[in-house]
């Protein structure tokens, strides 16, 4: 090998090295009869574009096999989380629930009182205007009819209808 200089040996190497990597290729990609890019100015959103050359086959990752263990204690993570996740709700729901009662038992109450207020206060003015009503009726009929003496107080010859005394018998007199 000491016939070909250090530098051809670098150049030799180094070109083994691109075409062992892949980024050299045979064929002419953009000379060929196929285009190499979308013929659409600019793709849709919905439409994936895999921009490759003909010959090269698109490459996905290997993913390594799932650890059966690993799943089983994600799975267990995810049912104790779904769980803990439900219980919180069912307790906010509770929670909201009974304070809704509270709230409705509270304003149920107020009007309750309100009623009962209204109710007694209604009681009190139709007594009121009973009394009165009573009080005016009494009033009349005394205008209306004359007095008349106690038959146990005095005698009808010794009543005076104009005061509503009686005047003195003879007996008491001096």
């Amino acid at each position: 090998m000491k016939h070909i200089p250090p530098y051809a040996r670098w150049l030799a190497l180094g070109s083994l090295a691109l075409l062992a990597s892949g980024c050299v290729s045979t064929g002419e990609p953009y000379y060929s009869d196929g285009p190499g890019y979308p013929t659409r100015p600019y793709p849709y959103p919905s439409d994936p574009v895999i921009i490759h050359s003909p010959g090269v086959q698109p490459v996905y990752p290997a993913y390594p096999a799932p650890d059966w263990r690993q799943s089983e204690r994600e799975r267990e993570r995810w049912e104790r989380e779904r769980r803990d996740r439900e219980r919180w709700e069912r307790e906010q729901r509770d929670r909201d629930r009974w304070a809704r009662d509270r709230e409705r038992e509270q304003r149920e109450r107020e009007r309750e009182a309100r009623e009962r207020e209204r109710h007694d206060r209604e009681a009190r003015d139709r007594d009121r205007e009973r009394r009165e009503r009573e009080a005016r009726e009494r009033d009349r009929r005394d205008r209306e009819r004359p007095m008349r003496p106690n038959p146990g107080r005095c005698d009808y010859d010794r009543y005076n209808p104009k005061t509503g005394q009686c005047l003195p018998s003879s007996e008491s007199m001096p």
